[in-house]
Parts: C-alpha cells; sequence; structure tokens
C-alpha cells in the first residue's frame, strides 16, 4: 500500500490508499507523478487523486530500471517490453519489446541506458535495443559447469559480504535485496534458510553487499560465471572449442574485444582496474599476474 502525508500536519492526504505490490523501493519525481519503484513492480503516483494512473504496473525490479537525461525506462518481465517516461514532460510510451531469449536458463536481471540503446544483461548474455525499440544484437556466452562439490565454501562467502556491508541502497537489508534476485529464488532451502536466519541477525544490513552475495548463490547453484561489469564492457567467463576464458566484451557491438586464457582453471580469482583497463589474474598460490585489457 502506498499513503500519501501532508509533511506539514501529518495528516493523511487521502484516506484510501493505492494497491502496491511488493516493496517500495525508490521514488522519482516527474511532471505526470511519481514514479513508484518496487521489488516487483513499477508505476506512476498521482498525488492530486492518491492513486496509481497506469491500470497495468510494469512488472519489474530496481535492478531493471535506469534513469538518463530525464527520462526513465523500465523493462518489463512479463511482457518484455521496454518502456520510456519523461521526467520532465509526463510523457510515456512502450518502446518496443525484446523478442530474443537468454540462453543458459538465464533471464534479464540488469538494464542500462546507454547512447546506444537500453542494455539488458545476465552473468552470461547481453542484449541491446536501439531507442526505436529494435534489437541491436544479442549475446550468449556458454559458462563451464563442474560436477557436484561442496557448497559450504560459496554460501558461507555469501553471508560475510552481507555482515561486512555498510551502506544503502533501495532495500534496507542485504538479506531482503538478496531475496529479490533469482539466485536466491533458485536456490535449495538450505540456502534459503540460511539467508532467513542472517536476517533476523542483521535486518539493516546494507545493498552493498548484494552483488557479491548473490555470485555467491550461483556458485552454489553450480553455475560458475566470474562476470564483472565495467563501464564500456563486461568480463566474462566462458568455455568455448578453445577451452575456458575470459571474455572481455564490448557492451554496445556484443564483440569480444580480448581473450585471456585460463587452461582449467574454473574459478579464477581476479580483479580489473577500470582506471588503467588492466585484469590481475592469481596463478598459482604465489603468483599475481597482470593482462592490459
Amino acid at each position: 500500500m502506498v499513503y500519501l502525508f501532508d509533511l506539514d500536519t501529518g495528516a493523511l492526504v487521502h484516506e484510501k490508499p493505492a494497491k502496491f505490490s511488493g516493496d517500495l523501493n525508490g521514488l522519482y519525481a516527474s511532471s505526470a507523478g511519481i514514479v513508484c519503484l518496487g521489488s516487483e513492480e513499477t508505476n506512476l503516483y498521482d498525488p492530486n487523486t492518491g492513486q496509481f494512473v497506469w491500470k497495468k504496473p510494469i512488472r519489474s525490479t530496481p535492478e531493471l530500471t535506469d534513469l538518463r537525461d530525464d527520462r526513465f525506462y523500465a523493462f518489463d518481465v512479463k511482457s518484455a517490453a521496454l518502456s520510456q517516461l519523461d521526467l520532465k514532460s509526463g510523457q510515456f510510451k512502450t518502446l518496443g519489446k525484446f523478442s530474443g531469449k537468454f540462453g543458459g536458463k538465464e533471464r534479464p536481471v540488469r538494464l542500462e541506458a546507454r547512447d546506444s540503446g537500453l542494455l539488458l544483461s545476465s552473468s552470461q548474455n547481453l542484449a541491446l535495443v536501439d531507442y526505436a525499440g529494435k534489437t541491436v544484437y544479442h549475446q550468449h556466452f556458454p559458462a563451464p559447469t563442474r560436477s557436484a562439490l561442496v557448497k559450504a565454501f560459496y554460501l558461507a562467502q555469501g553471508i560475510r559480504a552481507s555482515i561486512i556491508a555498510a551502506q544503502s541502497y533501495y532495500v534496507t537489508g542485504a538479506v531482503a535485496a538478496t531475496s529479490l534476485t533469482p539466485e536466491y529464488q533458485e536456490a535449495d532451502p538450505l540456502a534459503r534458510t540460511i539467508v532467513g536466519g542472517m536476517g533476523v541477525a542483521y535486518a539493516d544490513l546494507a545493498m552493498q553487499a548484494h552483488g557479491v552475495a548473490a555470485e555467491s548463490f550461483r556458485r552454489a547453484n553450480q553455475r560458475f560465471k566470474a562476470t564483472q561489469e565495467l563501464r564500456d564492457s563486461m568480463l566474462v567467463l566462458v568455455k568455448d572449442a578453445d577451452g575456458i576464458a575470459l571474455l572481455k566484451v564490448d557492451k554496445d557491438s556484443g564483440a569480444p574485444q580480448q581473450r585471456v586464457d585460463l587452461g582449467k582453471d574454473k574459478t579464477p580469482q581476479y580483479t580489473f582496474d577500470a582506471f588503467e583497463d588492466r585484469l590481475f589474474l592469481e596463478n598459482g598460490r604465489s603468483r599475481l599476474v597482470g593482462y592490459r585489457m
């Protein structure tokens, strides 16, 4: 439910609240009303009537929305439609639909508004849709798989990441943030139970841990993906005919720009310096190798 209060008197402006599914994670002001960003849907709230403008809300999450040049963009996970709201004029329109299908049983989990269009991505998929609604490209990079190994390490890593988190984002609490991710939904009951227990002990943990914790659940589900997003490119862990490698993939074209062969290492330990455009890779227990990407 969404309530509107008068800040001067503390009284409700409208007695009847507006119905809203999920948690309210963020707000954007526009000339047409207030964009309400939630864990399950996005809708436009009219403060004059106290109700939502759009009869059918956009089924989305905060990660599948973006703001660029006073325009708000959202991807509807149910209809695959990409929508645009001009925050100044209040004009709303559907740009088009993404007609492709992400490979590897993935689905879009991030939206980025770029000069070249709207980028939908996941760990192993990238798709760019221009502002006219036409799909420019869609690339799927198969990830290495593994046989069943102990999951406890990856679950512990996710817990530790949540504990050391220190700043808030859309949702209060890393547990709440993690529970919104597809990785959590796909985790086994034990993993979800552990995360639920964390929520009791660390209710105010921050959204900063969301990415690391979600990655741990991805690994716990035997999905080896070591993707690290950069401004104009992504690093993706892949397996192809030439073996296992880290690819630097251009976001605007979907084309691989550089390749670092990893041999049989399915769990590379690496970091990327975006300022120097360098990749640092752990090679063995005591050796660190640098690559200019």
